[in-house]
């Protein structure tokens, strides 16, 4: 709602919107940090109903068969995020889901090299987002380095001329204490790789 002229009127959002139009895709990101309430709202709009009474407006919206509702849910778990909530089942088995993965090394250090042009730089870092990954999903640390932050690295090595010690900084900078350390020993075994290797892996997958 708004105050306009002394009085309140409701204003349409992006439910209403996307249900007033012929067809479209309703995207919800973070579905996950949504109050209850617009879980609520979303509810009935989900499953055989396809229907939403709005009490302010005196009227019902339906949603027809070119009306799509996509929502991401990322992360699942509470755990280290705070401001989710928890889903109700009867929520989620409204929609099907879909577990999206990383791209694969060879793939996202082609995405990179688009924002860092610097071969053994993106390969370092792909290399330990994919180990942070892995530790993630064997809850030895509590977020994982994204494609995105890959990407602002990339472009504070490119573009900011930021030096990589100053880089594995900023990205330390997301652990907390007792993870910092791990996450560093990381760019130690890194150092090993045999980065002439990966080259001819990367240009034989081409």
């Amino acid at each position: 709602d708004i105050l306009k002229s002394g009085e309140t009127q409701t204003r349409e959002g992006i439910v209403l919107k996307w249900l007033k139009a012929e067809k479209g895709i309703l995207y919800l990101d973070g579905f996950n940090y949504c109050e209850p309430s617009i879980m609520s709202l979303i509810e009935p709009l989900a499953d055989f109903r396809g229907s939403v009474w709005v009490p302010e407006l005196e009227m019902t919206f339906h949603r027809s068969e070119k009306h799509f509702l996509v929502i991401s849910y990322n992360p699942a778990e509470k755990m280290s995020y705070s401001g989710t909530f928890l889903g109700n089942i009867a929520t989620l088995r409204r929609f099907e889901g879909l577990i999206i993965d990383y791209l694969l090394p060879r793939d996202e250090r082609r995405l990179i090299q688009k924002y860092c042009d610097d071969y053994d730089f993106v390969s370092k870092f792909v290399e330990i987002a994919n180990k942070t990954r892995d530790l993630y999903k064997r809850g030895q640390l509590r977020s994982p380095l994204t494609t995105g932050n890959l990407i602002n690295y990339a472009r504070l090595y490119n573009e900011k001329n930021l030096a990589e010690e100053d880089i594995i900084e900023i990205a330390s900078s997301m652990f907390s204490d007792d993870e910092r350390d791990i996450f560093k020993r990381l760019f130690e075994e890194t150092g090993e790789i045999d980065i002439d290797k990966i080259k001819k892996q990367t240009e034989g997958n081409k």
